[in-house]
């Protein structure tokens, strides 16, 4: 290739204008010529093989074992990769970078690691809403460098649901009162999560909104009402059902709470009955057949009478 050549004494030489071809093993030859013609030995490299061909580039995903699309964190992210090869010389590491698009670097600057097939990003500044990319980059013995190589991008996802209206009850008309000592009911509606979606709702039970001192957050799916039962109610007391969403994340969302129900659990109460003609006293005889006065009093401690029913018969 470079016929014995005359270096002087100076120990190294820059050659060029060479024609090398691709996969071919080259080696230099030295020898030393003394003051008196005395030539040396020739000594020879180990030799180097021309690899001017880039790595191939892989794929590249957000997360670990699954590609992801939101994630929660407001300062991390993780990047997997598989599929970089290189057939001549081998990989001897890679470049990575997080970035706002694809192949961009605004967030992490490119930072050279190991043969790994994944890096944390650590210490990040992610910003609700905003789509980042992992882009990795192979480089092989030669330092030949591969293409670029960008996941499809994850969302950051920092904040819960958005609540929504509760009622009491399964109507959307709501209730204020009920019967019973163990049960109770509600419905919601316009819950909204603008990003991951919502995973699932959860309920609960108290005695102010929010609270849930009668029955703690439970999982409910994606119901949109509930019928609660094995409750313990006492008469009188107020109860709130509180509802919150949970996003695909696990970002818990604000609650909403009912305007409260009363348990009203005593009867009302008829007070005597009495037959009269107009404003008169009670009597037990009459001489009138197609006409007759009613009067009576009720009473109900808690929730008051709505209505009263009648009865007239002869039995």
């Amino acid at each position: 290739i470079v016929p014995w050549t005359s270096n002087g004494a100076v120990t190294q030489v820059f050659i060029e204008n060479l024609s090398l071809i691709e996969a071919e093993t080259y080696f230099c030859n030295v020898r030393a010529t003394d003051g008196a013609e005395n030539i040396s030995a020739i000594s020879s490299s180990d030799g180097v093989t021309i690899d001017a061909t880039a790595p191939i580039g892989g794929s590249v995903i957000d997360g670990t074992d699954v590609d992801i699309v939101y994630t929660s964190s407001n300062n991390n992210m993780i990047g997997t990769w598989d599929g970089f090869s290189d057939v001549l010389s081998g990989l001897l590491y890679y470049q990575v970078a997080v970035g706002t698009s694809v192949g961009e670097d605004n967030i992490h600057p490119w930072e050279q690691i190991d043969l790994t097939s994944f890096f944390v990003f650590e210490n990040l500044n992610l910003d609700n809403g905003i789509t980042y990319y992992v882009s990795v980059k192979a480089f092989d013995e030669a330092h030949n460098a591969s293409e670029v190589v960008s996941s499809n991008g994850v969302t950051s996802d920092q904040e819960g649901p958005d609540s929504g209206n509760v009622v009491d009850g399964i109507d959307s008309q709501g209730t204020e009162w009920v019967m019973s000592s163990t049960d109770l009911q509600a419905s919601w509606s316009s819950f909204s999560d603008p990003l991951s979606g919502i995973e699932f709702y959860e309920y609960g039970v108290g005695t102010t909104p929010g609270n849930t001192d009668t029955k703690g957050w439970t999982n409910i799916d994606l119901e949109t009402s509930v019928s609660i039962t094995d409750l313990s109610l006492s008469h009188g007391q107020e109860y709130f059902i509180s509802v919150r969403g949970i996003d695909q994340v696990g970002n818990v969302g604000s609650h909403s709470s009912s305007d409260g129900l009363i348990v009203d659990l005593v009867d009302p109460v008829v007070l005597e009955v009495l037959e009269t003609y107009s404003e008169l006293s009670e009597i037990d005889y009459m001489n009138q057949k197609d006409t007759l006065t009613l009067r009576w009093s009720g009473e109900d401690e808690l929730s008051g009478i709505e209505k009263f029913e009648v009865w007239f018969g002869n039995a």
